[in-house]
């Protein structure tokens, strides 16, 4: 009975797994597969399929821009020029990762203030800007923290003017009376939390650059031991293949934990999903009817 929130999710999720995989040569593969199992496996549902062409050409586009090929590095001459020189500063990424948690998080709140809003609760809809000042002060604060990159002056007075619509705010004088001032209680650790989640966006820089420091490190070891002979060859053929086949399996769980989560736990929390609905989940029943609550 909650928001539909996939239009939301889909696209950051797409950035999201982009980010974390990271390598236009995965990309390639990616889409390879795509075309592959629409061809020959003709009932795998068709949302499958557009779900690994969208993030794979997020994925490839991002591989691009950063200029990584299966971790081959000294590119030549035409993929080089396709690259974004900011992206290959390491700050630069991570207050990337930064502002993409803003602007995500924010969708939350704009999402909020438009619902309250539109029921004319002006009370709750107050709150929400408050939470919008609140995650924006806590982005600059991230970048000082981290970064130590400059905070504008008037930053902190902004930080106040959130909290204060949220303490005023955040509950009617109904909801008061029936739950008491718990929440209000409980704001110190929530304001906290709030910074906490901008700095979490930083796992997006942390596992895709993972994933680039194994593949460095396994060409390295590649050419150590060199193509010179068959023997060799082989070696090394056979060490880049494992090699990428284990990178490969790291950006899957990587996907699965990093790029889930901040859609699952950052946005939602801030959505205020609870992920509730109307039927039951009976996992292991043998009746279709009993697994969706009839």
């Amino acid at each position: 009975w909650e928001a539909d929130v996939g239009w939301v999710m889909l696209p950051f999720f797409s950035v999201f797994f982009a980010m974390i995989v990271g390598d236009a040569g995965y990309a390639a593969l990616l889409l390879i597969l795509a075309v592959v199992l629409q061809s020959r496996f003709k009932k795998i549902p068709r949302h499958v399929l557009n779900m690994i062409y969208i993030v794979g050409a997020f994925t490839l586009v991002w591989g691009v821009m950063t200029g990584s090929y299966f971790g081959v590095p000294n590119l030549p001459g035409f993929p080089e020029d396709l690259t974004v020189p900011w992206l290959a500063d390491r700050d630069n990424l991570i207050d990337l990762c930064f502002l993409i948690g803003a602007v995500h998080l924010s969708f939350a709140h704009v999402w909020n203030l438009i619902a309250y809003a539109t029921r004319r609760t002006w009370t709750k809809a107050l709150a929400q800007i408050g939470w919008l000042l609140v995650v924006w002060s806590m982005f600059f604060l991230a970048r000082q923290t981290v970064l130590g990159r400059g905070m504008p002056d008037y930053i902190l007075y902004l930080l106040v003017a959130g909290a204060l619509l949220v303490v005023v705010f955040m509950k009617t004088r109904a909801e008061i009376k029936d739950q008491g001032m718990i929440d209000h209680a409980l704001l110190p650790l929530t304001l906290v939390n709030n910074f906490v989640d901008i700095l979490s966006y930083i796992r997006l820089f942390a596992v895709g650059y993972a994933g680039v420091a194994v593949l460095a490190a396994f060409n390295d070891m590649a050419a150590s031991i060199g193509f010179d002979s068959v023997f060799t060859a082989i070696a090394a053929s056979l060490l880049l293949l494992f090699a990428n086949a284990l990178n490969i399996v790291l950006c899957g769980l990587g996907v699965l934990v990093h790029a889930v989560r901040l859609n699952m736990l950052e946005f939602s929390n801030h959505k205020g999903l609870t992920w509730a609905g109307h039927n039951l989940f009976v996992p292991f029943a043998s009746d279709r009817r009993t697994a969706h609550g009839a």
